[in-house]
């Protein structure tokens, strides 16, 4: 088969001529034809034309100005160019050029359109040496296997013109000096790895190349034009940049679907816009996920992994509370981070502080200061039930579209994407990886009544790409993105034979030609290896939730197909839809796709500087200087040591009894599918009502018809999503949640631009207005729900891995396990994962009551002197600086000038209780760095008030410490942990000889007093 090309695509036209007409000012070719001859009889190297002109600072700034009025852009008022140092120990030099930025929606054919550009500025304008740099070997073998597809339509497009790509490797220095000397027009094809680094061999002196020069002059003579393919990728570091300034380029054209930066930018298509004019697939996205009460309804550890720093994070899907609502999130957490201050959920307020993350593969775990211990096994357990619903809905996909293409000679391709090989080619473990097995039964299961697949095995419909290498006679799959030479060879070697493949894959098996093959498993590493236009079903097979990026998953089916001849499909939409069968939910997969798409680009101005958020506390040094502070903080400053004497027996029973009233669910896998809609938001200021308010335009482009209009008040502190009515939402199929980044944290009617900006930096202004894609999510339609068969979940050691949770003792954990009755123990084989971590649950809440009702205090020494001293100045720093919004005024009695509050109930204690009392010394909210250690399983305490005020009598001081809470009932309180802290804290104090107990906000006027001191019918 080979590709035919339409020549007539206006939004590629359009493209091309943006970028011709920068240059409208300039003299064509022949102008520059007897010059060029002259110094080619020489022997010189010829560099492009116009470098004088174009050096000029302002040459480009009214023709870019021109083309982006033309094509409704955001006019710069110049052309920005890069500047700055060329790559540090190999030149001390600076440079200076301009890039234009072209944006186009993944599969709208920018590889075609850069290509022919080039040759326009060749023909047109004598331009004749090139630079294409790419971010990766897969885009370089793309690049090359488009070239090789293309370049006998471009010559016949250009009247017989040919222009040669020379292939640039690390071990192929000797090109450079043919690229800087030949008079011929050429593009020279490099990976940006192949000269950010001064250890290059580019920038090394060889005797491959006679003469003084080394590799890199040879380029920098030329000042080749540079064109920046997936810019967001190739420049991203001042590294990057200073090797790009090292080739001394005269111009830059930066072509993206996805820009991170625009610089000049002059031409966009964005994803609305290319769905609108049918030049891409529609999108349906079909979700299989297990319902979260399957695995821990409140927790779920997805993967571990490192940052590029060597800092660890783990990822992980939390309940977040949000104005009396709950939703399940995905978030990346730290060690050291609190899950309640990042969530808000008060099921986490009591020690989901991640005391560790291992991120080794297979060990992935968050340890929790509870002694609580989260892991991926519930996923990785599951996982075959998984795999197997998301085979046979891709399969069904497949089915069904290609009996329905096949009258048009259409052939269907499907992807799966996998993130281990061994799954697929299988380990000494299981000889027949899980899902090539699990392919291979549902593919027969369907097959029988197929009529075209009904000729095809099993294993002659599927080929894999996975990039392996020979290490001591034994194969090795690269199961992660390549960094090693071994890697990075193999990894290339994949990619050249899924290029080489490519025509072969469109082609219905016949005779000779062709192949069956129309399943294809490949790691998710070679992703961007993929732009076959067939892909019509894109299947992520991943342990965990797949962290690719969904836009980058999408654009590999994104193209229109094509048929058996080699025509693209172009009019008729009804038969290019791609499917994406997810490992996630449909609206979570959606959510995260808007995520992506609104955490991309910025245009040309930075960040406005929003607001400091922080404020100053200042301590009272008198205060801090009382000899009676002092003592009282000597006191609370003991070491004491704690000790539990458990009653086994109660502890048992209380359990067995528990975890027989308990419910362990089944599992069920559940499937949901919708179609994916893309319609494109502009926000513009209307007028400003006030110097901190104004009026917005919402306009929003759907389904190429349909233009909305709605008028939004805003002002500082507002949110989009509440300023706009709920009706919106709903009448548009928009989520609610689309517009959460958009509060507005700054308008300003006065300044130069008045602009209205968010808090996600970006901005509207009275010039230019916002634009932006949304992914409209349609209505998902729930496939039916399959429960899950006992086989898919191989049975563990519960009793260790219980023991290990709870640190009860095995003996302990075996002697509750087999006292429940006989229909709870099966539930266990039916779902061990779910059971697992129910039972653990349970046992740790019983086991927390009895930790803290039999813990036994003992106070040791005090602190030496010094340490002592030393520690205070810790604790209590003369100055400090805490969350804006957490301080109020702390009166004339506070340790510090203002006090740090966590609730409205701490406030109202602060202002009706401590501040108007006459006869306190000194009051402090107790530092977060103060910890009272308690045993694991309850976590350590940090109490709230600490008061010195003098007795009713006058005869001594108190001292107290008190707990406020919104009841003075222990037992009342929402969370068990609260109580069970309050219990060992009671303990505590006691211990100390220090009067502590609960009180409220409401607590009367004789707040202070012992509990045991209160009369019989006085609140406290």
């Amino acid at each position: 088969m080979k590709f035919k090309f339409n020549h007539h695509h206006q939004y590629q036209l359009d493209a091309i001529e943006s970028v011709m007409a920068l240059f409208e000012d300039l003299p064509k070719k022949n102008a520059l034809a007897k010059e060029q001859t002259h110094l080619q009889q020489q022997g010189a190297m010829v560099c492009n034309p116009y470098t004088k002109e174009l050096g000029n600072n302002h040459f480009f700034d009214i023709p870019m100005e021109l083309v982006q009025e033309k094509n409704d852009l955001p006019m710069g008022d110049y052309a920005h160019h890069d500047d700055g140092q060329m790559l540090k120990g190999v030149s001390s030099d600076v440079w200076r050029f301009p890039s234009f930025s072209i944006e186009m929606e993944t599969g709208t054919g920018k590889t075609y359109v850069y290509l022919r550009t080039i040759y326009r500025l060749y023909q047109e304008l004598g331009f004749h040496k090139f630079i294409i740099v790419v971010p990766s070997v897969a885009i370089y073998q793309g690049v090359l296997s488009a070239h090789r597809a293309m370049r006998d339509d471009l010559r016949t497009l250009h009247g017989g013109t040919g222009i040669q790509l020379v292939q640039y490797s690390g071990d192929k220095v000797s090109a450079l000096r043919d690229f800087g000397e030949s008079p011929l027009p050429q593009i020279l094809l490099m990976t940006i790895a192949a000269f950010n680094k001064k250890t290059n061999n580019i920038y090394k002196g060889t005797e491959k190349l006679a003469g003084e020069k080394k590799p890199y002059e040879y380029i920098q003579a030329v000042k080749p034009v540079l064109i920046i393919d997936e810019p967001q990728s190739v420049d991203n570091t001042d590294l990057a940049k200073s090797a790009i300034r090292t080739l001394q380029p005269v111009f830059g054209l930066r072509y993206s679907a996805t820009h991170r930066f625009y610089q000049n930018l002059i031409y966009k298509l964005s994803p609305a816009q290319a769905a609108y004019q049918n030049l891409v697939k529609k999108i349906q996205v079909v979700g299989v996920d297990l319902p979260s009460s399957a695995l821990n309804n409140e927790l779920v550890l997805l993967g571990a992994d490192s940052e590029k720093g060597g800092r660890i994070f783990a990822k992980i899907k939390v309940v977040v509370a949000n104005k009396g609502k709950k939703a399940v999130e995905e978030r990346n957490v730290y060690q050291g981070q609190d899950l309640y201050a990042i969530t808000q959920n008060k099921d986490y307020a009591e020690g989901y502080v991640i005391e560790n993350i291992i991120a080794e593969e297979g060990q992935e775990a968050i340890y929790f200061e509870n002694g609580e211990l989260l892991t991926t096994q519930t996923l990785e357990r599951a996982k075959p039930t998984i795999f197997r619903r998301q085979i046979r809905e891709t399969l069904r996909e497949h089915f069904r579209l290609q009996k329905k293409l096949l009258k048009s000679q259409i052939k269907v391709l499907s992807l799966f994407f996998i993130d281990r090989v061994a799954n697929y080619l299988g380990n000494e473990a299981q000889p027949e990886g899980i899902i090539k097995t699990l392919f291979a039964q549902e593919y027969e299961a369907l097959r029988k009544d197929d009529a075209f697949f009904g000729q095809y095995s099993a294993a002659e419909v599927q080929g894999s790409y996975f990039a392996s290498y020979k290490k001591k006679g034994q194969t090795i799959y690269v199961d992660k993105e390549a960094s090693k030479a071994d890697e990075r060879k193999a990894e290339k070697a994949a990619y050249e034979l899924i290029m080489k493949d490519k025509e072969r894959l469109l082609t219905f098996a016949k005779g000779n030609q062709g192949t069956p093959v129309a399943f294809i498993f490949a790691h998710s590493a070679l992703r961007e290896g993929w732009d076959n236009p067939n892909v019509f079903q894109i299947c992520t097979l991943n342990q965990s939730v797949s962290n690719i990026k969904k836009r980058q998953e999408i654009g590999r089916g994104l193209r229109l197909c094509v048929n058996q001849s080699g025509e693209r499909i172009e009019d008729k939409p009804e038969q290019n839809i791609l499917t994406v069968v997810a490992n996630d939910t449909y609206k979570d997969y959606v959510e995260n796709l808007q995520k992506e798409y609104d955490g991309g680009k910025t245009g040309g101005r930075p960040p406005r500087p929003t607001n400091a958020k922080t404020g100053d506390v200042k301590l009272n040094k008198q205060l801090f200087a009382l000899a009676e502070f002092k003592r009282f903080w000597q006191k609370l400053t003991k070491e004491v040591n704690y000790s539990i004497a458990l009653d086994s027996e109660a502890l048992i029973a209380n359990c067995i009894e528990r975890l027989d009233k308990t419910s362990f669910p089944e599992v069920q896998i559940n499937a949901s599918k919708g179609k994916l809609d893309i319609a494109e938001l502009n926000i513009s200021i209307k007028e400003f009502t006030a110097k901190n308010k104004a009026i917005l335009n919402f306009t929003l482009l759907q389904n190429s018809q349909r233009h909305v209009r709605e008028e939004v008040k805003v002002a500082e502190g507002v949110t989009l999503d509440h300023a706009l009515k709920k009706s919106f939402y709903s009448k548009y199929s928009l989520e609610e949640n689309v517009f959460t980044g958009f509060e507005v944290v700054e308008i300003d009617r006065d300044a130069y631009d008045p602009f209205v900006q968010f808090k996600s930096g970006k901005e509207v202004t009275q010039e230019i207005p916002f634009r932006q894609s949304l992914y409209v999510v349609g209505k998902a339609l729930k496939l039916k729900s399959e429960k899950v068969v006992e086989a898919s979940f191989p049975v563990f050691n519960l009793i260790e891995r219980a023991a290990e949770a709870t640190h009860l003792t095995r003996k302990t954990i075996n002697a509750i396990f087999q006292g429940i009755a006989s229909y709870q123990q099966k539930a266990f084989i039916q779902n061990p994962e779910t059971f697992a971590s129910i039972f653990i649950e349970v046992i740790s809440k019983i086991l927390r009551k009895h930790v803290a009702h039999s813990i036994r205090l003992e106070v040791k020494e005090e602190l030496e002197p010094e340490v002592f001293d030393e520690q205070m100045e810790v604790f209590f720093p003369a100055a400090d600086r805490k969350v804006q919004k957490e301080l109020i005024y702390g009166g004339e009695k506070s340790l510090y000038s203002k006090v740090q509050i966590d609730s409205e109930v701490e406030r109202r204690f602060v202002n009706n209780r401590l501040i108007p009392e006459d006869k306190i010394l000194v009051y402090f909210k107790f530092p977060n760095r103060f910890k009272i250690s308690l045993p694991k399983i309850l976590g350590n305490y940090n109490p709230d008030w600490g008061v010195i005020r003098e007795a009713d009598n006058g005869d001594r001081y108190l001292e107290l410490v008190r707990e406020t809470k919104g009841t003075l009932d222990k037992e009342a309180l929402r969370f068990e942990h609260e109580k069970h802290k309050i219990t060992c804290a009671e303990k505590y104090f006691e211990a100390l000889g220090i009067d502590y107990r609960q009180v409220t906000d409401q607590a009367p006027v004789r707040w202070w007093l012992p509990k045991g001191d209160v009369l019989e019918n006085e609140e406290f």
